[in-house]
């Protein structure tokens, strides 16, 4: 949206600055003079429109435009460049005199265009100069053991045109630009010859145009490469999480748990995945990294590890372990003591087991925490077949840990009802 509101007040202006230099250039049919000290400079209708479109269009060529737009400015500058150097020297041979130079006894003259070409030569020189003073360096580098010199040195505009495309594939990323982004991206793999730079760069390019095959393959390249394998994989992961694969997806979560074992998002994926296929263990060993690895407030870390352990208690059962539930359903009652659930199933499976007392101090303890109506229908299922009076007498230990609770005052209003006690129903 801001690229797009600059884009139009740029065009708004130079199309003011046209308007404005073309009408001057009607008001001066012969040109415009400007005054530089005590000369004047006229330049003519066709050499102000040169100037102009000279400073204009390698401005629109810079910006961040749509390909074809910037393809166009760039032939434009570059006509506009030939055209104005021709200008120059037609220009250089009409003026009069020239430059003298003296060395010792001698005097050399030189001609405007001469001069200029003097010059011309002279920075040519000096490039060339330098350049063969770079080669010599690399070249000795190599005698004395750098092997890799040379070909540094004649790569080195190859890898900065190949570094200067990754950055805009980068910026292009960022503003979510995706045409650019992939044909930066692809422009950084042809120059730098360096896959290990330019993968993650051609894997998110290739997913931002609707490539994720391509995207995958270098994902794919990134996670065989040890020095990139955790990248590659994350990205693999996330596409499978996108693609509603599980099975792959926990695999990879697998994978990418052991490259960084203490990656918080690493591990809450993989946590959650194994938790929809109801791998209880193996989110409990998860589960458990996440608490060594201090990712999780130790609070909520039982709590969690209070549900699986509930969550395995009731697998067992079904399996027909009955011990092994109840060891279970107790760790989780040892874990989250608030947890009603827990207390509720511990309890009966210590009833389950001849361990009624047990069972009742489980659940009294669990009431004093925190009183809920499961908790109240375990204490009752204890001894099914007590009369309504008898049940009331024993209900009054759990009913004492907290007498004011709103939960233990519709208990006790129950109870009080069914044994017919009115006033003790009405306090």
């Amino acid at each position: 949206m801001l690229l797009s509101v600059l884009r139009i007040l740029l065009f708004l202006f130079l199309g003011g600055l046209t308007a404005a230099a073309l009408f001057m250039l009607a008001q001066s049919p012969d040109g415009v003079a400007f005054g530089l000290g005590d000369s004047e400079v006229r330049l003519s209708v066709i050499e102000v429109v040169l100037l102009l479109l000279l400073f204009a269009v390698p401005l629109i060529a810079s910006l961040p435009l749509d390909n074809l737009l910037v393809s166009t400015a760039r032939i434009a500058q570059f006509l506009i460049l030939v055209v104005a150097g021709m200008w120059a020297i037609m220009r250089l041979v009409e003026l009069p005199g020239g430059v003298t130079i003296t060395l010792a006894d001698r005097e050399l003259f030189f001609t405007p265009i001469a001069f200029a070409g003097l010059l011309l030569v002279g920075f040519v020189v000096l490039w060339l100069a330098l350049k063969l003073f770079g080669l010599l360096v690399a070249v000795l580098r190599v005698l004395f053991g750098d092997e890799t010199a040379l070909s540094r040195f004649l790569d080195r505009s190859r890898e900065r045109r190949g570094l200067e495309a990754m950055a805009r594939g980068m910026a292009a990323l960022a503003a979510g630009d995706a045409k650019r982004a992939h044909s930066a991206a692809q422009k950084a793999e042809a120059l730098l010859k360096r896959p290990e730079l330019t993968r993650l760069l051609n894997a998110q390019a290739s997913e931002m145009v609707g490539q994720p095959d391509r995207a995958g393959a270098y994902y794919q390249a990134l996670a065989e490469d040890p020095a990139t394998a955790y990248v590659g994989v994350r990205g693999l992961l996330n596409q499978a999480l996108a693609e509603d694969n599980s099975e792959r997806a926990l695999k990879l979560a697998e994978r990418a748990a052991e490259l960084r074992p203490r990656e918080p998002q690493v591990l809450e994926t993989l946590y959650m995945l194994q938790s929809r296929r109801f791998d209880w263990p193996s989110a409990r060993k998860t589960l458990d990294a996440q608490r060594r690895a201090g990712l999780l407030p130790r609070p909520e870390a039982n709590r969690r590890d209070a549900m699986l352990a509930l969550a395995q208690s009731e697998d067992a059962e079904e399996t027909g372990e009955a011990e092994h539930a109840r060891k279970l359903a107790l760790e989780a009652v040892r874990l989250d003591p608030e947890n009603a659930e827990a207390a509720a199933t511990a309890a009966r499976l210590l009833v389950a087991a001849g361990s009624k007392r047990a069972a009742a101090k489980t659940l009294i303890d669990a009431w004093r925490r925190k009183p809920a109506p499961q908790i109240a229908a375990a204490y009752a299922a204890i001894e099914p077949d007590e009369s309504a009076h008898e049940r009331r007498q024993r209900f009054a230990k759990l009913l004492q840990t907290q007498p004011m609770h709103d939960e233990t005052r519709l208990l006790s209003a129950e109870l009080a009802l069914v044994t017919e006690d009115w006033a003790g129903a009405r306090r």
